[in-house]
């Protein structure tokens, strides 16, 4: 299979390889050096053929008023799509029809191995892995209005913003509909209720039983099934190590055995305890604000040392040391996947960012949860004791009911950068989408392998002998920047679009733009403020499937270290995220994701360190014993992602560091020089950061603002954009927010029709608004406003930020 394993040095550049191997991401044709040209003109230039710069491109001669020679696209690697890279791979599928025996796998359910694929069982199928981008965040539009848009008589003013990818897939052949919302911030919803996750928990002292003996043990999965037959003491291992695999709801109209029962109890009371850390980070943050500690909450205070702060603090709801461990255990796994969702690590996320959770202020879980907040009872029952008389009729009290409790509706918990609705896998690979955007008009415009290694001003002094074709008559012939490359190209252009990564900006753009006219003070404020999260992939095939196939996700859980053992520590921690997408239809693959601090140690270190360390984890987790099944042997290949390592993006997805603010992605995405020089990428969107979305959104507004400068104004050319009409509210959404006409200072009789219309839907009425009287909607979070509440507030010049500070 391909590609296998190695031990020896870390090669930077396998993602190209591997990408130019297999040929699934479209390519460019590069020049041999003896016939590229010395000098090159052009009108726009733009560096970076990944998302970001296709974009630009198709939006600018595709679908846009310039010609194809008016544009160049330079990348500095041997592919194109940047961040985006698709894997093929030849792997053998196994299914349950396939013979017993050493390392097969047969089963009577379809807990550990699937039926789907039967006639395909022992064949080798292709199978489409993302090195790179994966996920389609929500499918689903998110209504939208802006107050500056024009309307006619009889259109909606109110706008749809929904995901561009969609724009460049089918949504029923393309996408595969994994889960239902955010999981990595809604794991009580999104997962556990829809039995798209199963977690296995270490146990500090093992006794394992015979494999005869298990084989007809009750597995610990909740289904109330017993746990399938595996001809292999693996699988069964597995199963009598897993702590939650399938959701039993309380339900009144049910009968739940006490087994069941108190299982649901302690994953419940997980996830409430890690509900109320989190809320109270969110009280914190309201804190430090009302206090004027703003700056201390974005610059000083992470997300990490709050929650640890609170975790000590809060305590656990269990009469027995044994499950007050699990809990313990569950709430920091429910932490980490904070962790794989932002790709940072938690030390390096301001508290300010994770502050915006509003709760009704009639909510006793509003209350104000400070260090002398917690009650005497609280303290009694984190000491193991008691004060319930019967524990299991106050069950229900503790996890939460029908009436409203977050571990119900959690979607207060959802965070930045998502639409909503399903999010969903590509069938065939994210690089369907660097597909469409690579038409044939815009491959041909590339120029592969050309890093970029200066950009200056150009005065009217320093003006090439060369004008445009069309432009002897003098009129626009002077060029604004010039390019160089590191092969000896140069390029003169008018105008020209930057969208290296924001990890290469940081540590090249003194040297990008060195003898030349500087960069605002704010554009290099931003450099500094805006960095790139960590996230490793570590796909493993094995030789059979002996985990769960059905859940989309496993979670890996080491018990804590007791200082009398002094056991050694995993390098990772003691929680791992895995995906499980592939099982189910029969491939023995899933990918470990590292993010934060497990990447940051991951960077450099070989292959196969890499690997055995995720090995040993799963082993251990999974209380699989060495001496019965070693994994190590088990696993037939491994592939790792090396995005930290690559010079050319170096890291994973774009984001905002310590001290970084909103700001600093206004001043990215402003333009420099008089407007010739213009930055996008996914580090831009504020609301988007760090995804394919914002990408794209950043190509688009980007191709306006250079056809802006161009002198390119005309409507048609901006509804063939894409800017108005249905996605209007994307430019306004990325842009540096305009001066949305507020209406604060005028009387309701004052008001246009849209914005008196606009007010009622709040809940203002001619009475209120005259006296400046509060709605019953001024007191909620831009989240838990509904869709009409939110067009209506973006009709009266509101944005996300701006209500909130409201």
């Amino acid at each position: 299979m391909h590609p296998s394993c190695n031990d020896g040095v870390v090669d930077a550049d396998a993602n190209s390889k591997n990408a130019e191997e297999t040929g699934n991401v479209p390519l460019a044709v590069a020049r041999d050096d003896e016939q590229q040209p010395v000098v090159e003109y052009c009108q726009v230039l733009i560096i970076g053929a990944g998302v970001c710069g296709l974009q630009c491109a198709k939006s600018l001669f595709v679908d846009g008023p310039l010609k194809d020679e008016d544009v160049i696209v330079l990348e500095a690697r041997n592919r194109v799509g940047g961040r985006v890279l698709t894997r093929e791979y030849k792997v053998p599928v196994v299914g349950v029809s396939q013979p017993p025996g050493e390392g097969g796998v047969s089963s009577t359910n379809d807990e550990t191995a699937t039926t789907s694929r039967n006639g395909d069982v022992g064949r080798a199928q292709t199978l489409w892995v993302d090195d790179g981008a994966a996920w389609v965040h929500g499918v689903d539009p998110i209504p939208w209005a802006d107050a500056n848009d024009t309307f006619h008589p009889g259109e909606s003013r109110f706008k749809i913003l929904k995901n561009p990818i969609l724009d460049y897939l089918h949504p029923t052949n393309d996408l595969n509909r994994v889960v239902r919302g955010n999981p990595w911030t809604r794991p009580y919803t999104v997962l556990h209720r829809t039995q798209n996750i199963a977690i296995y928990l270490q146990k500090q002292q093992q006794q394992h039983a015979a494999p005869e003996q298990l084989q007809d043990q009750q597995s610990l999965s909740e289904n109330g099934k017993k746990g399938g037959a595996l001809s292999t003491s693996t699988g069964l291992y597995a199963q009598q190590a897993m702590i939650f695999n399938k959701s039993t709801l309380p339900n009144d109209n049910k009968k739940k055995n006490n087994k069941k029962k108190t299982n649901n109890k302690v994953i419940h009371n997980s996830i409430r305890r890690h509900f109320q850390i989190l809320r109270r980070v969110d009280q914190q943050v309201k804190t430090m604000y009302n206090n004027g500690e703003q700056m201390q909450a974005n610059c000083k205070v992470s997300l990490l040392s709050s929650l640890q702060h609170w975790n000590r603090k809060l305590p656990v709801r269990s009469t027995d040391a044994e499950t007050a461990k699990t809990i313990l255990s569950l709430t920091s796994f429910y932490q980490h996947m904070l962790t794989c969702w932002q790709g940072f690590s938690l030390n390096e996320i301001p508290i300010s960012q994770y502050g915006d959770v509003r709760l009704d202020p009639d909510d006793d879980r509003n209350r104000n949860y400070s260090d002398s907040s917690e009650s005497s009872e609280d303290d009694n029952e984190g000491q193991g004791k008691s004060n319930n008389s019967n524990d299991d009729n106050n069950y229900r009290e503790d996890v939460g009911g029908d009436s409203g409790d977050a571990l119900w509706d959690d979607e207060e918990f959802d965070q930045d950068g998502d639409f909503v609705g399903s999010h969903c896998t590509i069938r065939g690979g994210m690089h369907k989408v660097v597909q469409a955007l690579c038409t044939p008009q815009v491959r041909n415009r590339i120029r592969l392998e050309q890093e970029v290694v200066r950009i200056q001003r150009v005065t009217s002094a320093e003006q090439p002998p060369h004008s445009l074709p069309e432009e002897k008559d003098g009129n626009h012939k002077d060029y604004n920047v010039r390019v160089e490359t590191k092969s000896g190209l140069v390029v003169y252009t008018k105008s020209c679009v930057v969208t290296i990564p924001v990890g290469c900006l940081r540590v090249t753009h003194e040297t990008l733009f060195a003898d030349t006219t500087p960069l605002s003070s704010e554009k290099q404020e931003a450099f500094r403020h805006l960095t790139m999260g960590r996230y490793k992939k570590v796909f493993l095939t094995f030789e059979y499937i002996f985990w769960p196939a059905q859940p989309a996700f496993l979670g890996m859980i080491l018990a804590e270290n007791d200082d009398d053992q002094k056991r050694p520590c995993n390098p990772l921690g003691t929680s791992l995220l895995v995906d499980n997408l592939w099982a189910r239809d029969g491939y023995p693959c899933i990918e470990a994701i590292l993010a934060g601090d497990q990447a940051v140690w991951a960077t450099h270190k070989a292959d196969q360190v890499i690997r055995d360390t995720v090995l040993d984890f799963l082993q251990a987790a999974m209380n699989i014993p060495p001496e019965t099944t070693n994994l190590k042997q088990l696993c037939s290949d491994c592939h790792i992602t090396r995005w930290e390592e690559d010079p050319f993006c170096r890291g994973a997805y774009a984001g905002i560091s310590m001290g970084g603010s909103t700001r600093h992605c206004e001043a990215l995405r402003s333009p420099e020089w008089g407007g010739c020089l213009r930055f996008g990428g996914d580090a831009s969107s504020f609301e988007f950061e760090g995804s394919v979305p914002a990408a794209i959104f950043s190509g688009r507004y980007t191709a306006q603002g250079i056809c802006d400068f161009l002198g390119f104004e005309t409507e048609q050319h901006q509804r063939r954009l894409g800017i108005n009409g249905d996605t209007t509210p994307t430019q306004r959404l990325l842009q540096v927010a305009p001066d949305f006409p507020i209406y604060e200072e005028h009387k309701w009789k004052e008001l246009p029709q849209e914005a008196k219309e606009a007010a009622m839907v709040l809940g203002f009425n001619q009475q209120m608004w005259d006296r400046n009287e509060e709605p019953h909607t001024s007191n909620k979070d831009w989240r838990r406003l509904t869709s009409e509440e939110k067009s209506a507030a973006a009709v009266l010049g509101y944005n996300k930020e701006r209500w909130n500070k409201s």
